[in-house]
């Protein structure tokens, strides 16, 4: 039974579990660089959601946290090639963590993230992936995607 959903408070991708915590009542959090910082600026917002500062602003730092803090990573993204998502994919590689790859416009999408939920079944899933200004439109279609993955 999933527990919490976390990601690294980024525009894109990592924002979906935001609105997925609230419609669903999963606790969300993660590790945000030192600063509270985002590709848009510093959002202290992220501490009163359930994130926390990393003590590094150092985006390298807080993947790799949340990948090892996660039971599985759940990956959205347009752009796989982008530094922080391949990073990402990486780290889970490394750490022998379980990973799915997805781009979320896809029609097969949500049924692939649900599939890969039901044989992986974590606790605490990182979510990562393309920032907003990487991919367009994500932040909504990857909430959109995972809420109906988890929604019953």
């Amino acid at each position: 039974m999933l527990k919490k959903l976390i990601s690294g408070g980024q525009t894109g991708a990592d924002s979906c579990i935001v609105a997925v915590g609230r419609q669903l009542g999963i606790p969300i959090g993660g590790e945000v660089p030192k600063g509270w910082l985002t590709e848009q600026g510093p959002d202290p917002r992220l501490r009163d959601l359930g994130f926390s500062e990393s003590a590094s602003a150092d985006y390298v730092v807080r993947a790799r946290h949340n990948v090892e803090q996660a039971d599985a990573t759940l990956v959205f993204a347009t752009a796989p090639d982008s530094d922080g998502t391949r990073l990402t994919l990486q780290h889970a590689q490394h750490t022998e963590r379980p990973y799915l790859l997805v781009n979320p416009f896809l029609p097969h999408a949500e049924q692939a993230v649900r599939d890969w939920l039901a044989v992986t079944r974590p606790q605490v899933l990182n979510v990562a992936g393309n920032r907003e200004s990487r991919s367009p439109g994500i932040a909504a279609q990857a909430a959109r995607v995972l809420y109906g993955a988890l929604h019953d």
